[in-house]
């Protein structure tokens, strides 16, 4: 038995070691540039090829992935996750994030959308479907729930279930690997790539226009007709082709050409036979005169066509902007988690080291027994205060979990995080940053190819309302082996129009009605996508200054603490008051930490506005 659950645990060990190999680009990531790497016309889809490279003991991150171009110039950019980054400093008595691991360089392909290729200088990447498939088969291994616990007795109640001892499997994640996970997994992204296919389809059909139509027809038949004392059979053969072609000013050409032929035999009373060839050629050419001539309404179409496939190409980079950010935004609430939970189990520590003191200085005499009871009660405290930041890690890992769409009974874990140092960022003035946004914005961007789409549309409208006036054009040639050769030229001018549809009229009016909202709307989203970039931009200056005062703060908390404790020693300060400047740490540390979350939320907002 030792030995077969020695084996156990070592397959289940290299089963972990499977499933941690799922993932592989490291360091900050910038929202815009992995979106402009998902938003590419689509051919053939294969959303499940997307896969992540495999983590490796190399951290190097490319900067020329990671960056995105930026009005100004590359001493000075706007953006800080392209420039110096550096590691979030801890709080003081808090131990500090896991090192990042080594990554190596990777970068993404894009080939046809809805996959990404990953080249590398490493073994090949494990997807999450291989993630799933690596724990079904560790699970096989483990014990069968139907077997009871021999160390167990049969009538002992259930246990409790432990916040701290649940059997979850660790997953290291930079940030990097959540944007490549959430990019692989998330259905909306994949949903939208199937709609392309669709968009692709109709643009198709829109550039087949002007494009010539063509129909053959081939027939054979055989007939038997008996009348009194003859009979007469016959073979018929028909040969026939169609071509219709539309130019771009409007005139429609229709070619028909068709050949037949007819043998027939007669027995009985007079006999003989009857042989028949025959060919016949039609043209027919409508040129409008006014309703549907000209190229603008005869192309509008096509173009009607081409603005609505880049707005659907707009709101699926918007999907790809929004789902990063979330993605980006789940792991930093982790991060938040895990240090706060680390504040916690610090603060819980410094009460249980003052409860062994004061019980040495009660043995000693020095202080009374009834001193403990304070002390206790501090560690008591700290203790709900660890459950709970227990429970919020555990929460922000299932978040997480449910935004990249991987298995459940993972634990994710932050080992990096894309600190920043605030006076190295650099940004550029906030008129040029509205110039980008407004350049590069896809919300905005497709909301502006609205106004082009109801100009085509009241185009298309005012042209219905016209009379049909076309000048038509017919020739016919028939050739017959009975009959002497005809030909037939005829032109013409038709009008026509249908009387009393009042519909006509009403869509000229609701197109109009339509721009000038559309206008009204177009002033008003300017208007607020400066406010926005303005804002943003309001907010980091904030969340900076923020930081710096929070950091100043936990600094003179953790002063404030030892300077207690050792006028308590003296006799000049009392344990309640060591207890309230131990307090007054940790809600320090707790402001600093969230001051830096919230400066980082204000990054990826600015990011995503832009």
């Amino acid at each position: 038995m030792p030995k077969t659950e020695e084996w156990l645990n070592k397959m289940q060990g290299w089963g972990w070691n499977m499933r941690v190999l799922s993932l592989t680009v490291g360091g900050s990531v910038s929202v815009m540039a992995i979106a402009f790497l998902g938003v590419i016309t689509p051919r053939s889809l294969s959303v499940d090829a997307i896969a992540p490279p495999p983590l490796s003991d190399n951290p190097t991150v490319r900067p020329d992935l990671l960056s995105r171009p930026h009005p100004n110039s590359p001493s000075t950019p706007y953006h800080p996750h392209g420039s110096t980054s550096t590691s979030l400093a801890p709080v003081e008595v808090v131990a500090p994030l896991g090192t990042s691991r080594p990554m190596p360089q990777p970068f993404l392909v894009p080939q046809q959308v809805g996959t990404w290729s990953t080249v590398s200088t490493h073994e090949s990447p494990v997807s999450a479907a291989s993630l799933r498939a690596n724990r079904t088969r560790t699970e096989g291994q483990g014990t069968d729930s139907s077997v009871p616990d021999p160390d167990v007795p049969a009538d002992a109640p259930p246990r409790t279930p432990s916040l701290t001892q649940a059997p979850h499997v660790p997953l290291p994640l930079v940030l990097q690997d959540v944007v490549v996970l959430a990019l692989e997994n998330n259905r909306t992204i994949k949903n939208a790539y199937l709609d392309r296919i669709i968009e692709q389809a109709d643009l198709a059909i829109a550039e087949d226009r002007f494009n010539p139509n063509l129909t053959s027809r081939i027939e054979l038949g055989t007939g038997r007709n008996d009348q009194g004392l003859s009979t007469v059979t016959g073979v018929e053969a028909e040969l026939g082709a169609e071509m219709d072609v539309r130019l771009p000013t409007g005139t429609e050409f229709s070619v028909s050409w068709q050949t037949d032929g007819w043998v027939e035999d007669r027995i009985g009373l007079n006999p003989g036979g009857n042989h028949r060839v025959g060919q016949t050629v039609a043209i027919t050419v409508i040129h409008p005169l006014w309703r549907n001539a000209g190229q603008a309404i005869n192309r509008a179409p096509i173009h009607l066509a081409h603005l609505q496939d880049d707005q659907a190409r707009f709101r699926l980079k918007s999907t790809l902007i929004t789902t990063i950010t979330t993605a980006i935004q789940g792991y930093y609430r982790l991060v938040l988690a895990q240090q706060q939970l680390k504040i916690q189990q610090a603060g819980l520590g410094r009460a249980e080291a003052d409860l062994t003191r004061m019980d040495a200085l009660i043995a000693a005499g020095r202080e009374p027994a009834i001193q403990r009871v304070e002390a206790e009660a501090s560690v008591a405290n700290r203790r709900v205060d660890v459950l709970a930041a227990t429970d919020a890690l555990r929460s922000a890992q299932l978040e997480l979990i449910q935004a990249l769409d991987v298995d459940p009974t993972f634990a994710p874990e932050a080992t990096e995080m894309a600190g920043l140092v605030a006076s190295e960022i650099q940004f550029a003035d906030d008129d040029t940053l509205v110039k980008y946004a407004v350049a590069n914005n896809p919300d905005y961007q497709a909301d502006l190819l609205d106004l082009d789409i109801a100009a085509i549309q009241l185009l298309q409208s005012e042209n219905d309302r016209r009379w049909d006036l076309n000048l038509v054009l017919t020739y016919l040639n028939a050739l017959d082996s009975q009959a002497a050769e005809r030909s037939d030229v005829q032109a013409g001018i038709r009008l026509g129009r249908e009387l009393g549809d009042r519909s006509l009229k009403q869509r000229v009016i609701q197109q109009r009605t339509r721009i000038q909202q559309l206008e009204n709307t177009h002033i008003e989203n300017l208007e607020n996508l400066e406010i926005n970039i303005r804002n943003a931009l309001r907010e980091v200056a904030f969340q900076q200054a923020q930081v710096e005062q929070a950091q100043r703060a936990t600094q003179l908390a953790q002063q404030q603490l030892e300077n207690t404790q050792e006028q308590l020693r003296g006799g000049r300060k009392t344990f309640s008051e060591v207890i309230q400047a131990q307090d007054d740490l940790v809600d320090a540390q707790d402001r600093e930490l969230q001051a830096q979350i919230d400066y980082q939320n204000a990054l990826i907002n600015l990011d995503q506005q832009l």
